[in-house]
């Protein structure tokens, strides 16, 4: 092969490489956690994600998704932040068709009596965004989420230096602008189709996306 052939090939192969790490995976998010959350740092229950209650809920989670045919990425354990309130949760990367990701998420939501399952959809024709904040240390952390009250960002998740907020409705996108600039961190956002799916207990369901199984 010609020097120029074998560069250009070279490159080729060098640009699918770079789509393919700033390609981003569809993503589920949830818990089976329904105890009493925290409020700080120091009291969130990290213990949680060594009980036998979240074993057996991620090898539910890995079967549900291999019966509808999804393939499971990553399940990354995070901590899901809803107005101040801390708990034990999972961050699901997947592959596959968005309809058995909403399926799957309704199933999980209902067994494990939750009020609410996060889907985000990477989709640049979408009206919606996700945004991430990098950089915010195990030490800043609490403040970022004190943060997130002053300026009215209800919910989020956060993990490995990340805080990461699906803006459902559009409603947060200047509050989230703010909190990046009063946590003086950077600040990235990807065009995706949000849904907060919810639910409720039994014969509280009405209008909801899927009643539990059985009351808490």
């Amino acid at each position: 092969m010609a020097d120029n052939e074998e560069s250009e090939t070279n490159d080729k192969s060098a640009k699918r490489k770079r789509r393919s790490k700033s390609r981003i995976s569809p993503s589920l998010g949830g818990t089976p956690f329904t105890g009493q959350p925290a409020y700080t740092m120091l009291d969130f229950n990290v213990v949680f994600f060594t009980t036998e209650e979240y074993q057996i809920f991620e090898r539910d989670l890995l079967a549900v998704c291999v019966a509808y045919e999804l393939v499971v990425e990553q399940i990354e354990r995070v901590m899901g932040i809803w107005e101040g309130e801390l708990e034990p949760a999972v961050a699901v990367q997947l592959h596959g068709k968005e309809e058995d990701i909403v399926a799957v998420a309704i199933r999980l939501g209902a067994k494990y009596k939750q009020y609410g399952m996060l889907i985000v959809i990477p989709d640049q024709r979408a009206a919606q965004y996700s945004y991430t904040i990098i950089g915010i240390s195990e030490e800043d952390a609490e403040d970022a989420i004190l943060a997130m009250q002053h300026y009215g960002v209800q919910g989020g998740r956060y993990a490995a230096g990340r805080l990461e907020i699906a803006d459902v409705d559009g409603s947060w996108a200047t509050s989230i602008l703010k909190l990046a600039a009063a946590l003086r961190k950077p600040l990235t956002k990807v065009r995706a189709r949000v849904r907060l799916l919810s639910g409720d207990a039994p014969g509280k369901a009405e209008g909801k996306d899927y009643e539990w199984t059985s009351e808490r």
